[in-house]
């Protein structure tokens, strides 16, 4: 059982790692006048502020995402240590630092899309191209979309290819908890049949 803890360890955090590395990095490409989730005018794109900002951006990613493969590297050594009395803190470390790298990774995301609405807000910035539409007051971060008159319960992400929850139907609460009650169930059934 410890061994294939150990390789399920292993790629459940690397892929999570690559995930939220590459959703990040996504996140900071410019695509239909949206830069980190915050509509931005076409002559302002470009400027040395959003430039400066994309450049540290992409730096704090890959910082981020080192830190994890470390992390994850110390939580698997942790694992091989104490590969014969394998219990639940074996499990409970695993989720913490799955966590730890999705706390980090939102939180960067989240900063950096405050700073450009701070840049939009303090700069006067306003969209006058009819063909850009400007839905910031929905996203919220730049990632949650909230829209009560909107009737669709999944909405495509302004960025990237993924889609979100409609924030005010609570259908989507319930699908997240029994989610959550999945996995939990899969990490300590083990130790509960013993």
């Amino acid at each position: 059982m410890g061994y294939l803890y150990i390789i399920f360890h292993i790629v459940i955090l690397n892929i999570i790692i690559f995930l939220c590395s590459y959703q990040c990095l996504e996140f900071s490409k410019i695509s239909k006048n949206i830069i980190f989730g915050v509509t931005i005018p076409t002559e302002n794109l470009y400027d040395d502020y959003i430039k400066n900002l994309i450049i540290a951006y992409k730096n704090l990613v890959k910082r981020f995402r080192n830190i994890m493969l470390i992390i994850n590297i110390i939580c698997i050594g942790y694992n091989i240590l104490t590969l014969k009395n394998f219990n639940m803190i074996n499990i409970l470390l695993f989720i913490f630092t799955i966590y730890i790298i999705i706390i980090l990774f939102n939180y960067v995301i989240i900063k950096y899309n405050r700073l450009i609405a701070l840049y939009k807000q303090s700069n006067n910035l306003q969209i006058l191209d009819d063909s850009i539409i400007d839905e910031d007051k929905y996203w919220k971060y730049g990632i949650m979309y909230y829209n009560p008159s909107d009737k669709r319960f999944f909405v495509p992400n302004r960025i990237g290819y993924n889609y979100v929850f409609n924030l005010p139907y609570k259908l989507q609460y319930i699908i997240y908890g029994i989610i959550f009650i999945i996995i939990m169930v899969q990490l300590f059934l083990p130790f509960l049949l013993n």
